[in-house]
């Protein structure tokens, strides 16, 4: 837990320091298990649907991943069947709940505290998202220029993989 904790509050300083989002505007959660789900609402990006958003989101994360020291953020999520398990919900392994936690308790309580909070649903009143943040909106445009750009290399060469994994620092996907 110690190291998806430390790759989660680098996570929260890439979205700070790359798209200029506070912290207090994303929604974090225990897993439930041994996770922990950072999401950041559409409004501050400005994005409508699209096709291939999922891919789109996938190019943040591998770029977010890319600077986080235990290489935890899971990329393996963003294809575009997979179910996203809503809060307080039940994890089916450890029987805690899909929990809120704010920036502070994830940097401060241990993963003992975390887990005994998990044992029942709980709410969080997260700061509402009332504008679009240009910065990040024109960040979220250039990660889409990017998946495209990455999207059409990988239709022209099976090599790709390897190739997109080492433009974002790291050898081999999982």
């Amino acid at each position: 837990f110690e190291h998806v904790r430390k790759d989660a509050l680098t996570a929260l300083s890439y979205l700070k320091i790359v798209y200029h989002i506070d912290e207090n505007q994303v929604r974090i959660y225990f897993s439930g298990n041994k996770g922990v789900h950072i999401i950041v609402p559409a409004k501050i990006f400005g994005f409508e649907p699209m096709p291939l958003l999922n891919g789109v989101f996938k190019t943040i994360a591998l770029s977010v991943r890319s600077f986080t020291p235990n290489k935890t953020v899971d990329t393996q999520i963003y294809d575009n069947k997979r179910m996203f398990r809503i809060p307080n919900t039940i994890h089916e392994k450890s029987n805690l709940y899909k929990i809120p936690i704010t920036p502070d308790e994830l940097r401060n309580l241990s993963e003992t505290q975390i887990r005994t909070m998990a044992q029942q649903p709980r709410n969080v009143q997260f700061k509402e998202v009332v504008e679009t943040n240009h910065i990040a909106e024109q960040q979220f445009q250039k990660a889409i220029e990017e998946f495209y750009i990455l999207d059409k290399e990988s239709k022209k060469d099976r090599r790709f993989k390897t190739r997109y994994a080492s433009h974002f620092g790291f050898e081999k996907m999982s």
